[in-house]
């Protein structure tokens, strides 16, 4: 490796060990950046099939859920009690 060589790995090597104590500073001053592990908050045994879709109602409180057996349920979010159920019409 020649000198422009050696000088360019040099200041990659620099720019490597300023890019990863920025980082760990910034984790350090800044503890909300970093990532949090993901818990599981509530599982609710829902359709026969698998679900094509889920979306919230604007309230946040409630929950709408679809399935390939041709059936929609409203589901209340804070406790998973099935509100309403509709469909299983045959196509």
């Amino acid at each position: 490796m020649g000198k422009t060589g050696k000088k360019s790995a040099w200041k990659l090597f620099l720019i490597v060990i300023a890019t990863v104590l920025l980082a760990i500073l910034a984790l350090r001053l800044f503890p909300d950046l970093s990532p949090k592990p993901l818990r599981l908050i509530r599982t609710w045994k829902a359709h026969k099939s698998p679900i094509t879709s889920i979306a919230f109602f604007p309230d946040g409180q409630r929950l709408l859920s679809a399935s390939w057996d041709g059936t929609v349920r409203v589901w209340k979010v804070n406790d998973g009690i099935k509100r309403a159920e509709e469909g299983n019409e045959k196509f």
